[in-house]
């Protein structure tokens, strides 16, 4: 396998399941972990409390998800790839990592809507209102950006693109899902994730049996934190085990020192 080879389409799919479900159980344990103790504190500037609500942006906010599909799904090489895996890891654990030291939340309540109440119930239900600062969506809209960029040639393709992503990163201020804090700090994550991850530097990819077991353990972990909060803290220790392990197989096995 060299870096300038195509990587097949089975192991993107892999890629993208593993990183979506690693999102989802590491941002997901931490927002009830912070939900449990004292209430954190909010950063918001005086004149974000002039920002309106405009429940139409949820349009742009909800694109997030399919502009993560379609960066893996698109034809690239294992370089690329690579540098897409790693990027998009790098943001969640960093981000993870504040989030569960330096837990901020977000202070306006929001507004019913007409038009997306059920789209806001459902992200309520899933997403407590405490992992702000950084925010992954806009860290994701500057990894995703350096990704899909190069798929285009003409630079109003890839200025489209920057809007787009633009877009979606300030609608989390439109939707109350972010104070301004969270998306300038979401922003340097995502950059300086780009810039440490160069384009010059390829780690070698896991197999798809490497990236199936990972799946696996990741299951593992997500029973595991479950017991962490409903049996016994001792639970907590294997839940990290196995997302140790899950990242070896995947990342740490195949980096190039």
């Amino acid at each position: 396998m060299t870096q300038n080879d195509n990587s097949p389409l089975n192991i993107r799919l892999l890629y993208m399941s593993y990183l979506a479900f690693l999102f989802f159980i590491l941002y997901g344990s931490v927002n009830q972990y912070t939900s449990l103790g004292t209430a954190p504190s909010s950063f918001v500037f005086e004149w974000e409390k002039s920002i309106p609500f405009i429940e139409e942006w949820t349009v742009p906010y909800t694109m997030i998800y399919p502009m993560f599909v379609l960066a893996f799904l698109l034809p690239q090489s294992n370089q690329e790839l690579s540098l897409l895996a790693w990027r998009s890891l790098v943001i969640i654990l960093f981000s993870v990592l504040i989030f569960l030291f330096f837990p901020l939340a977000f202070s306006f309540s929001k507004p019913e809507t007409e038009n997306f109440n059920w789209f806001l119930e459902a992200v309520e239900l899933v997403d407590l209102p405490y992992n702000q600062a950084p925010s992954l969506h806009v860290s994701f809209s500057v990894v995703l950006w350096f990704s899909l960029a190069k798929r285009v040639k003409a630079w109003w393709e890839k200025a489209l693109l920057a809007l787009l992503f633009f877009t979606v990163a300030i609608s989390t201020l439109f939707v109350y899902q972010h104070h301004f804090i969270d998306v300038i700090t979401g922003a340097l994550v995502g950059f300086l994730s780009c810039y440490f991850i160069g384009k010059k530097s390829f780690n070698g990819l896991a197999r798809a049996e490497e990236l199936k077991k990972a799946l696996l353990l990741l299951l593992g972990s997500l029973l595991a934190v479950v017991l962490y909060f409903h049996v016994s803290f001792l639970f907590g220790f294997i839940f990290l085990l196995l997302i140790g392990w899950s990242v070896w197989l995947v990342f740490l096995k195949h980096k190039v020192w």
